[in-house]
């Protein structure tokens, strides 16, 4: 996964979680993240997100940055058909408003690259999909069909990063 991908989708989901209420537990990080919202400017947010991510990335990289952020952080990894897929995220939805981040695969000619994306509700037909790299030619907020989505996160790991309603230090 792309270094920008990462540290773009990784910043995006503290800050969703934020504005969910979710409390952040390391004062740097909610101080950076409070910094993007009031910000007077889209130039001052978008420099004050950069900041954001590179705090989230140090130290021990972005999945310990979101555990220093939020201890209740689960990660799975999701074995079986892609029923038990299915069914795993629908479980990991299931009252829980809060966005999740997947590892998703994308197919282009030169191979497969291997992105993160924040899940932000899964339906019996659809996944709704934030990837808020600009970097890339991927629409930020897309729709993809379940089973092309499952398909795409198989391929990935199948790994689902989640966070509880009520996760405090």
């Amino acid at each position: 996964m792309s270094e920008t991908s990462t540290e773009t989708t990784f910043a995006t989901a503290l800050y969703l979680l934020r504005r969910s209420g979710v409390d952040v537990a390391n004062a740097e990080l909610a101080r950076l993240a409070k910094a993007v919202d009031s910000a007077k400017s889209a130039a001052d947010a978008g420099k004050a997100a950069e900041h954001l991510a590179a705090a989230l990335a140090q130290p021990g990289g972005f999945e310990a940055g979101l555990g220093r952020a939020f201890p209740g952080l689960q990660v799975q990894v999701v074995r079986g058909d892609k029923h038990a897929h299915a069914s795993a995220l629908r479980r990991a939805r299931f009252g829980n408003p809060l966005p999740m981040l997947v590892g998703i695969a994308d197919r282009y000619q030169g191979g497969v690259a291997i992105r993160w994306a924040i899940v932000l509700d899964v339906t019996e037909e659809r996944v709704h999909i934030l990837d808020p790299n600009p970097w890339d030619d991927v629409a930020e907020d897309h729709h993809l069909p379940l089973n092309d989505f499952i398909v795409r996160w198989e391929l990935a790991s199948s790994v689902l990063v989640t966070f509880r309603p009520g996760d405090r230090p």
